[in-house]
């Protein structure tokens, strides 16, 4: 299940996954918009049976997620965002948490940011690097992240991994 699908990076993620791994029986793709995800793909000449497009309801999502194995979050407010956008993505993010935390899938991939580092000049960020939130933007990744984290603790079932980005675009 990819959500959060109409995203730059979660288009060009799933091109790549269409064309090397056909075996897939069913890949969701939800958005708030889906007729204008479902032209996009087809103009992208997705050719893939086994997509499935889906709304971004509780209902829907609570669906989809309970039948997935792996869940691959791409929602974000991308910077600059207005606070508004920032706080529904947030919003957004607290209720997949929540249907994650109640579901059995094995995995969920969420795609986070750099961002949430101090910035050193030439000095290389790892997973153990200091995190700091200096902007909203990245005060709401960590949160989302945390919110993730918490979630894997009450499914046993279920890991997290927090991919930490660079800017996209």
């Amino acid at each position: 299940t990819i959500v959060g699908a109409s995203s730059w990076a979660a288009k060009n993620f799933l091109l790549h996954l269409v064309k090397h791994y056909s075996g897939i029986e069913t890949i969701y793709l939800a958005a708030r918009d889906t007729k204008s995800l479902e032209a996009e793909i087809e103009n992208l000449r997705v050719n893939s049976p086994n997509l499935v497009f889906v709304g971004l309801s509780e209902f829907e999502l609570g669906r989809i997620i309970a039948n997935s194995d792996v869940v691959l979050n791409f929602v974000s407010a991308r910077p600059p965002c207005s606070m508004q956008d920032t706080l529904e993505a947030t919003k957004f993010s607290l209720l997949l948490s929540r249907l994650v935390a109640t579901s059995n899938i094995g995995l969920l991939l969420n795609m986070s940011s750099q961002s949430v580092y101090e910035r050193s000049t030439g000095v290389p960020q790892t997973e153990s690097s200091c995190t700091i939130a200096k902007s909203e933007y990245a005060f709401s990744k960590l949160m989302v992240e945390e919110m993730f984290q918490d979630a894997a603790l009450r499914s046993t079932n279920t890991a997290i991994v927090n991919l930490r980005l660079s800017r996209l675009w």
